[in-house]
């Protein structure tokens, strides 16, 4: 799939403004627009849109970017000592197919796009882990190929995504449609200096941003992966396993600390269980042992807080794929149903 192309230069410099040495601005104006990433000593990371005149060349240089640079963004801005300065085609594309046979694509050679919202790094990083894990566990015979085929199903569409939404803002930037252009120069800027006051806005752009948000309610890992009741709020499978504190032996843990190890985790909620059901649960993590790790959380006035944000009333358990997503989640402990799932998602005792 390919989407428009934009051109841009990207420099290292130094830079004198007004501005502090250790944020980064994201100046607009009606016909221009600048990202700035200070750096130590002075120096700045600089990128901004070329004309289309560039849109055959291969190379640009300071003195043709610097003269009318600061003029177009209207800043009091002075660019000197360039240390390199390389012209950037952004294209907006991503491929049919992340699996073909034995060959896999991940990051840049999957999926590129322009570099509004600096998604391009943690996009890249989420492809690596949700490919390698799976690689690890079928290499090590615990999961059967087909399982594969899953990276496909659950990246595509986020790349999708991701080049249709950073299209979309990008061409905001820099379009010349007057009336785009009086939303990017005078109501755009107030609408985001309103997120650092609103905790809901803060709370949703730092999902978006660090992509923490994204999920994969739809994949077929995640299908079919609910039993019981829960309340609305509890995480889903597919969803990420949320960031939730607890206390232990005197300590504020978070959950995620329980779940590093590259393995998949059942977290077993042990409240109102007896202790041969929790037997009996355990004996099938050791018929699992080579990919499943399991934590017991006793129900006490520390972990409170912790059934409460799982949507946990009488026991229960969720299963976390080595990536921390939720894959599978249970308000009824039944032995059965858990070895009938990892079945389902081809993973091999």
């Amino acid at each position: 799939m390919d989407c428009q192309q934009y051109f841009l230069f990207v420099l290292d410099c130094k830079i004198d403004w007004a501005f502090k040495d250790d944020e980064a601005a994201i100046p607009l104006s009606k016909n221009a627009f600048g990202l700035f990433f200070p750096m130590t000593n002075g120096r700045c990371r600089v990128s901004g849109i070329v004309s289309e005149e560039y849109a055959d060349k291969d190379t640009i240089s300071f003195d043709e970017v610097n003269p009318d640079f600061a003029k177009d963004l209207k800043m009091d801005i002075t660019l000197s000592d360039p240390e390199w300065i390389s012209l950037y085609h952004a294209h907006h594309r991503y491929v049919a197919h992340f699996r073909k046979g034995r060959c896999f694509l991940a990051g840049d050679a999957a999926h590129v796009h322009s570099p509004a919202g600096a998604q391009g790094m943690n996009t890249g990083l989420q492809d690596a882990y949700n490919l390698a894990w799976k690689l690890t566990t079928v290499i090590r015979g615990n999961a059967e190929e087909k399982l594969l085929d899953t990276y496909h199903e659950e990246r595509l569409p986020i790349a999708r995504k991701l080049v249709h939404t950073t299209d979309r803002v990008f061409g905001i930037t820099v379009s010349q449609n007057p009336f785009v252009a009086f939303w990017r120069v005078h109501v755009i800027p107030r609408l985001v200096a309103l997120i650092p006051k609103e905790k809901h806005l803060r709370r949703f752009a730092f999902r978006l941003i660090s992509q923490i948000g994204i999920h994969y309610r739809n994949s077929s890992l995640s299908r079919d992966g609910s039993r019981g009741s829960f309340p609305r709020k509890a995480p889903r499978p597919g969803d990420r396993l949320p960031f939730t504190t607890f206390h232990e032996n005197n300590e504020l843990i978070n959950i995620q600390d329980k779940v590093k190890a590259p393995a998949f985790h059942l977290l077993l909620f042990s409240k109102n269980i007896s202790e041969e059901k929790i037997k009996a649960i355990r004996a099938l993590v050791d018929q699992y042992s080579n990919v499943i790790r399991m934590e017991v959380i006793s129900f006490s006035r520390s972990t409170t807080d912790l059934y409460e944000a799982f949507g946990v009333q009488n026991g229960g358990y969720y299963l976390v794929r080595p990536d921390l997503y939720i894959v599978h989640r249970s308000a009824k402990f039944n032995v059965e149903h858990l070895k009938a799932f990892l079945k389902r998602i081809a993973i091999l005792s």
